[in-house]
């Protein structure tokens, strides 16, 4: 759980190759991605998908502030519930 900040905080606002470390280190090589303008399917590589979304991510919004007041998880599922910017 102390870890999810930091991943997030990585996710949106760090150079490419400081993203790409960090979902080659917390997901799994099938991972999927959910959003409702984006998605992709769980397959063997498909967090190689991933990269390149947060990748343009960064390209449409190159300058990302934000602040991370509290992290949850469901009881039902171990993934994270949703983010806000």
């Amino acid at each position: 759980m102390r870890e999810i900040p930091k991943v997030i905080q990585s996710l949106c606002t760090s150079a490419p190759v400081a993203q790409q470390e960090t979902i080659e280190k917390y997901f799994a090589n099938n991972a999927y991605f959910i959003h409702p303008f984006c998605r992709t399917p769980s397959f063997d590589g498909s967090r190689v998908l991933i990269q390149y979304i947060y990748r343009w991510y960064k390209i449409l919004s190159p300058r990302i502030e934000l602040q991370i007041k509290s992290v949850g998880t469901s009881s039902t599922q171990s993934r994270i519930a949703g983010l806000a910017y």
